[in-house]
């Protein structure tokens, strides 16, 4: 029965579940009075004689348990033709109701006719007539219960008689919480069948009690503000599942005749239009078309003023900022979306809010101003390449405009891309949502996905959920045991995608099992590194992935020998220029122009360049020459029309943004050999460069290369790495790693927050702090020449590669998303050997690149995509993952 209550967990977390049909009949008023209002499903279904439909009815969800209860009968010493009579032709109960919060346990309702009293009179007494079972009775509420054990001293199951009914299960609470509940309006006003309205094609009714699942949900998460609980009052409260003639990928669907209308009010219903908007990280996504905002707003309002939480922060957001959060709702146009994200960091919400109208910036940046002005601060703003990241400074702000169906927002931080405004419920959510949108990682563009939309209607709701990806989203949000018990469900029920849509006229669920959209192999091609293709360019430097603004294709942009810069596309050259010197490090993104096109920087060792996107290449803008640029990493700024370098070396220039004219430059001595990358913090409203030397000196610099108040700071200890930044606790850290394994963490105030040493077996050892690119994603590499250990953030070994090759080792993190991890660990050289996350080699031979190569997951044919150089060509290649 594990198996039920973990699927039944996916309904409360919105990850996965199975919702179900309405028929309006007269409610069977002896089956009603016996269903607790605390019962979170009830299942109505018939055993039926054929085989192959009784297979396909077993694979439904929920009920694994709803025939095998006649094999466990049978096992106790029940069988023969009255014990098949017993579940043939007619209508039989299943419902799961609580057993405290740790456990979820099922009750089956079975009708009883004159023909059955044999039969019971036979269960009664099982204790007579089968060796080693033992039963005991007592009484509840007037009513016997009989206890089996078998061989234990455990419950094996439990039944009693009443009504007409043989209830049983294997738990004597539940069955004494039937007998027990004195309330039972929710069963009494279901629309429950009888036998004559089972078609050959109907499998199964079931009926959903939203109520007692948000109630069940929040003790299950221990009181976490979050979404889930609510989710499942988006859905009409009964459904009937279908057969149909394609079972393997689409077998069964469930469909009502009564859309609910409460929740979002009556929207017309279009086409599903925001696949270029969810990332391919998404476990799971809710959207809602908007076309009556006014009906939108009632209805949302309705829900948090029913919510005691929520109608109380929305009341003192009104009074201690003076929050207009009807002009608010009003603006909410065209449609809103909802989504859950397979964060890099678990202890996350990972959400993103998508409202898709760009009008309503203008009311958060109103909030975010009349909040800062109450606090006595200033707004806090920052750039991220050529975004513009504003914190509105209100928790929850989400589930106050649009009800708790929209909670798990602790901060609220916002910016705008195209025509959308996205919220996010923290930083580091927002730059992973981001970076995966401007590399074109999104549902629109990835095969896999666009099969699955191609199933979507005109509706004026869609939820879409993909189990798998949703385990790091249940790490944090559940007791361990919960989660421990949901994620062996998940991993073993086959089950790719759920997907609810639902119109004007009707509602449908379906779900699919086995991933038909995944490239399928033989293994043959497995972790073997085949050439896709090759183009002729002596490269200098490492090129940077781009994706075409206008086509989405993918780009390369580079610097050959020959200072050439190149833009390809395709492999095929669209644009070129030439620029004098080599090129410095990667090229860094700046703020959109102000006609919203894309702009570069890239920097030589004469000169900085600006690249502003056009339809057949750049625009490209040039400074006069800067002396002193002989670097290997450096960050960039923009503040009051000015543009700021930081380079390694300590070089401090400000140039003008639209001519490029120097207009400041500053030689900070004692950051001379930081080691790069440099990373750049939004802190108060301004951008800080992160600087880190080799001998341990630690600085953060202005814009101006001006250090901020407490530091430099003296770590004491030499290093062999860059510093990452940490998030992860709401405050902003900087993360300092010995080559002897010391740990630091520094505040802004340059005051040492925690310190501590990981394990260091012998003084051959050294350490190497090595970050991904997603925000607050770390791991320490541990060498000693010849062996390689990577270990987690905790001090925990992840995986070790012994019998190297002799010399000093470097180590390459990727964090592709859909939980794949890749580790390349190189010689400084060109050879890179690539490992997963249990240490096993995934490429038969070694990735020869002159740099670290470019290396992204296709999630449509489940391999990864490999971007090489030298200085003869540029090679694509692929490795098939098993």
């Amino acid at each position: 029965m594990k198996k039920n209550w973990f699927i039944l967990l996916a309904i409360l977390l919105g990850i996965g579940g199975f919702f179900f049909y309405r028929n309006t009949t007269a409610t069977n008023k002896l089956i009603s009075d016996l269903i607790p209002d605390n019962t979170l499903l009830l299942l109505e279904a018939y055993q039926p004689n054929e085989a192959s439909i009784k297979s396909k009815l077993q694979e439904l969800p929920f009920t694994d348990s709803l025939f095998p209860i006649a094999t466990e009968l049978e096992h106790y010493g029940l069988k023969g033709e009255r014990l098949d009579a017993l579940f043939a032709n007619r209508l039989l109960y299943f419902a799961y109701i609580p057993q405290a919060k740790e456990r979820i346990t099922w009750a089956y309702f079975i009708p009883l006719i004159s023909e059955d009293e044999p039969l019971l009179d036979q269960l009664i007494h099982l204790d007579k007539t089968r060796e080693g079972l033992r039963l005991i009775t007592h009484t509840t509420a007037k009513q016997k219960i009989h206890e089996i054990f078998f061989n234990s001293t455990k419950t094996e199951i439990a039944f009693f008689i009443k009504d007409n009914f043989l209830i049983i299960s294997p738990s004597t609470l539940v069955l004494e919480e039937i007998l027990l509940s004195k309330k039972h309006d929710w069963a009494q006003n279901l629309p429950l069948k009888d036998l004559s309205t089972f078609t050959e094609s109907t499998l199964m009714t079931t009926h959903v009690n939203a109520h007692a699942i948000k109630e069940f949900g929040v003790k299950v998460v221990e009181q976490k503000r979050t979404s889930t609980p609510y989710l499942a009052s988006i859905l009409p409260q009964s459904w009937t599942w279908y057969l149909k003639d394609s079972f393997p990928n689409y077998g069964v669907e469930a469909f009502s005749v009564s859309p609910n209308p409460e929740i979002f009010g009556t929207q017309s219903a279009k086409k599903f239009d925001v696949g270029n908007m969810i990332p391919n990280s998404c476990s799971m996504a809710l959207n809602i078309s908007v076309d009556q905002s006014s009906e939108l707003k009632d209805n949302c309002q309705k829900q948090i003023e029913s919510d005691e939480y929520l109608s109380k922060l929305q009341t003192s957001a009104k009074s201690d900022f003076d929050i207009d959060f009807d002009a608010i709702q009003d603006n909410v146009q065209n449609s809103v979306s909802l989504l859950n994200l397979e964060g890099s960091d678990p202890s996350k919400a990972n959400k993103i809010v998508l409202i898709q109208n760009k009008e309503i910036k203008n009311l958060l940046k109103e909030v975010t101003l009349k909040v800062a002005n109450a606090k006595g601060q200033k707004p806090y703003a920052i750039p991220y390449g050529s975004f513009t990241i504003t914190a509105l400074g209100v928790r929850e702000f989400p589930a106050m405009v649009l009800g708790p169906i929209f909670s798990g927002f602790s901060n609220c931080i916002f910016t705008e891309y195209k025509d959308f405004v996205i919220l996010a419920s923290d930083l580091s959510t927002l730059q992973e949502y981001l970076l995966s949108i401007s590399r074109n990682e999104v549902w629109s563009s990835s095969s896999r996905h666009q099969s699955l939309l191609k199933k979507l209607g005109e509706n004026n709701l869609v939820w879409i959920s993909e189990p798998q990806k949703a385990l790091t989203g249940l790490q944090a949000l559940l007791p361990s045991p919960w989660y421990e018990m949901s994620k062996e469900t998940f991993e073993s029920s086959g089950i790719t995608f759920l997907v609810y849509q639902s119109n004007e006229e009707k509602s449908k669920f379906s779900f699919l099992k086995g991933d038909s959209y995944k490239g399928s192999s033989s293994g043959k091609y497995d972790y073997k590194l085949l050439k896709l293709k090759q183009y002729g360019y002596n490269v200098a430097g490492k090129p940077l992935m781009l994706v075409n603004p206008t086509t989405k294709s993918s780009e390369l942009l580079f610097q050959t020998t020959g200072n050439q810069l190149v833009l390809l596309n395709e492999g095929k050259k669209i644009w070129s220029t030439s620029v004098q010197g080599k090129i410095l490090g990667e090229p860094q993104f700046l703020k959109t122009s102000s006609d919203k096109k894309q702009r570069l920087m890239v920097l030589t060792t004469q000169k900085a360049y600006i690249l502003k996107r056009e339809e057949d290449g750049f625009e490209i803008n040039s400074s006069t020459n800067i002396s002193g640029l002989n670097l290997t990493s450096w960050a960039v700024a923009e503040s009051n029309n000015q543009i700021h370098i930081i380079t390694s070396n300590g070089l401090c220039v400000s140039l003008q943004s639209d001519d490029l004219e120097e207009t400041h430059s500053f030689k900070q001595k004692s950051l001379e050999n930081c080691i790069g990358p440099l990373p750049t913090i939004g802190y108060k409203g301004q951008v800080y460069t992160v600087g880190l030397t080799e001998n341990g000196l630690l600085g953060i610099v202005n814009e101006k290369g001006e250090f901020t108040t407490g530091f430099p700071v003296k770590m004491g200890v030499p290093t062999l790495s860059a510093p990452v930044l940490d998030q992860t606790d709401g405050q902003i850290a900087i993360l300092v790693l010995g080559q002897k394994g010391e740990f630091f963490k520094v505040n802004m105030s340059g005051k040492v927050v925690q310190k501590n040493q990981f394990f260091r077996p012998d003084t051959e050892y050294k350490f190497q702090l090595c970050a991904s690119d997603k925000p607050n994603d770390w791991v320490v590499m541990r060498g000693n020449n010849k062996v390689v250990t990577v270990l987690d953030k905790n001090d925990k070994e992840l995986f070790s590669i012994k019998d190297l090759a002799f010399g000093r080792k470097y180590l390459k993190y990727y964090n592709l998303g859909s939980g794949r991890r890749f580790y390349a660990i190189f010689n400084g050289w060109s050879s890179y050997y690539l490992y997963n996350e249990k240490g096993e080699k995934v490429s038969d031979k070694p990735i020869i690149s002159s740099s670290a190569p470019i290396i992204q997951y296709s999630d449509s044919y489940n391999k990864l995509i490999i971007t090489t150089h030298n200085n003869q060509n540029i090679e694509t290649w692929s490795i098939k993952l098993k």
